[in-house]
């Protein structure tokens, strides 16, 4: 994932919460330069979940 390039619209993450599960698309074409949080961690509201550097046009 780290330098992945990512389009705008992708599902970037998966939030389960209360057994509902809520894709996280992405806002804007860029590159994931870092996810300081392990998969399946417990994450609170404000949490970064990543890093991107995002395309200008």
């Amino acid at each position: 994932m780290l330098t992945e390039a990512v389009g705008a619209g992708e599902p970037r993450f998966l939030h389960e919460s209360m057994k509902r599960e809520i894709v996280v698309l992405a806002e804007n074409d860029g590159r994931t330069l870092r996810v300081p949080v392990a998969p399946g961690a417990t994450v609170q509201e404000g949490d970064l979940l990543a890093e991107v550097n995002i395309n200008h046009m």
